[in-house]
């Protein structure tokens, strides 16, 4: 009783305050253990919270660990964040859903993957929303921004549009241009936050802040999960690390996964673009690697110069072995893409130690396989419902969870994506071509 009057004074008061008709009231992560604990988990609990809600007409919002015990109270909403059958259950239970599994920007997942999300469709009709969330264990007022935006425009978008709505190279044409229009209007300053940590690398010299902002576009920050497991970071750790200045989304990859797809096609013009790419990348990291072997060199760009070092060698690898795309004589092809694996395989190595992913390694696994060179390690290539973007011919296309592969299913060879001839791209089908020559449709054509 006296839990149950605690609860009904605190909610008459906070309605005051707070007139929405929603409360949210947690219920994720109570793990046993305690008396406290078991408590919590129990009906009696949610049930003596719920009660007091519908006392002064609010409805009660929780994550799905809800789900888990049956008898949510008439007009309830389930957080969906873990995924499974959690969405299936909450529509069977009748109550309505918020989506958070996919939306989840503190994992630094490429916007594609927020933009391509699928929930599962019985439970959609239940759906009242969705939430973007950012978790804040590996984010300061330096890096905040950077994490929210643009790819949180890319799950506004989602929730607003129909199912139909999956054109991923339309989305980045028009979110790309998002934080230099949000800093322009005083709403951000997430290009400046980002110049003041790549300042602090290269010891305040702007010259070699310009190098690191150049290789900086190469990788992506490895995600929450990833980079505090298991925990190292706390609140009083300084975000002020190679990976804290990278983009989660880079623009630079796409457009060279792009260029490097026409030039195995034949497109001399894209394959000339390729080649001023890698040689700005090579540059940038060779200034940087002659800085860091100077006398009195910094120790944060000293302590980067392996890393800095095998993206000079990726780059220089990079620009041989595209140099035989296109060629009759394939003479020393095969030794080039060799000598492009190990640079990746090393640099891949030598980013993960960084917390951070050579994002651009799997376009130019491309480059590799297409010469004959060794086959990347499994899941080294473009996962088929994540980041496939590719221009065929004038029409760019983009591999969904509809194509055919299966969802989140990781290719074994790189494939080409192309509307098939006499139909409408425009419904999403599609199919993919690996370079063995097998050809998959995507279901739905």
């Amino acid at each position: 009783p006296k839990i149950s009057t605690f609860l009904q004074s605190l909610f008459e008061e906070l309605q005051e305050v707070f007139p929405d008709p929603y409360v949210h009231i947690g219920g994720d992560e109570v793990f046993g253990g305690s008396q406290e604990s078991e408590f919590m988990r129990g009906r009696f609990f949610r049930e003596t919270i719920g009660d007091a809600l519908q006392n002064i007409s609010r409805k009660m919002v929780g994550w799905d660990e809800l789900l888990d015990d049956n008898g949510l109270p008439k007009g309830s909403v389930v957080q969906i964040w873990r995924g499974g059958n959690a969405g299936v259950r909450a529509t069977r239970q009748g109550v309505k859903i918020v989506w958070s599994e996919g939306f989840y920007l503190d994992l630094l997942k490429p916007a594609s993957e927020h933009y391509l999300y699928d929930p599962d469709q019985e439970a959609q009709a239940k759906a009242i929303g969705g939430e973007a969330c950012m978790w804040s264990e590996l984010v300061n007022h330096n890096t905040l921004e950077s994490r929210i935006w643009p790819r949180a425009a890319a799950v506004a978008e989602r929730l607003w549009s129909p199912k139909e709505t999956r054109n991923v190279a339309d989305l980045y044409r028009r979110i790309t241009t998002l934080p230099s229009r949000l800093e322009a209007m005083g709403a951000s300053r997430q290009r400046s936050n980002q110049m003041v940590l790549l300042q602090r690398i290269a010891c305040g010299d702007h010259l070699l802040a310009s190098a690191f902002s150049q290789i900086g576009t190469m990788f992506t920050p490895l995600g929450l999960r990833q980079r505090n497991t298991p925990p190292k970071y706390t609140t009083l750790t300084p975000l002020t690390n190679f990976p804290d200045a990278l983009q989660p989304d880079p623009q630079a990859p796409r457009i060279f996964a792009v260029l490097l797809s026409k030039a195995l096609r034949g497109d001399t013009q894209a394959k000339t673009k390729a080649k001023h790419l890698l040689t700005s990348w090579s540059r940038a990291a060779a200034t940087l690697y002659q800085s860091s072997g100077e006398t009195g060199a910094c120790s944060s760009l000293h302590a980067l110069s392996t890393l800095i070092e095998s993206c000079y060698q990726v780059a220089r690898a990079a620009i041989a072995a595209l140099g035989f795309v296109g060629k009759e004589t394939q003479n020393g092809a095969a030794k080039a893409a060799s000598a492009l694996s190990d640079a990746l395989a090393g640099a891949e190595s030598e980013a993960r130690a960084f917390e951070a992913r050579m994002v651009v390694g799997e376009a130019l696994h491309m480059v590799g396989a297409a010469l004959g060179g060794k086959d990347p390690p499994p899941g080294g290539y473009i996962n088929s419902c994540r980041e496939c973007e590719f221009t065929v011919a004038s029409l760019t296309c983009s591999c969904s969870s509809r194509s055919g592969f299966g969802k989140n299913s990781v290719l074994e060879r790189p494939f080409e994506c192309a509307a098939p001839p006499g139909i409408d791209n425009q419904d999403g089908c599609l199919v993919c071509v690996r370079l063995d020559g097998r050809e998959e449709r995507a279901r739905g054509c």
